[in-house]
């Protein structure tokens, strides 16, 4: 079964290409899926996939360093 929805988040402390970069390898590497970021509107989507919890890409973002996730 296939599963095409989106999650979107809004992310802050993003303020250049290198920021949005960290965070997209990331979340790549967790597995998720057609990950985009963008780091002048601090917006990030990607395929939502139940092994991965919103809780764990939240967290994941969070420990990267200056990023917070602002919403759910």
């Amino acid at each position: 079964m296939e599963n095409n929805r989106h999650i979107n988040l809004k992310i802050e402390g993003m303020s250049c290409g290198n920021c949005a970069l960290s965070i997209k390898n990331q979340l790549e590497n967790l597995g998720l899926e057609e990950v985009a970021i963008d780091y002048a509107t601090g917006e990030a989507s990607y395929i939502d996939n139940p092994t991965i919890s919103l809780k764990e890409v939240i967290t994941t973002i969070n420990e990267i360093g200056a990023y917070k996730v602002v919403n759910q």
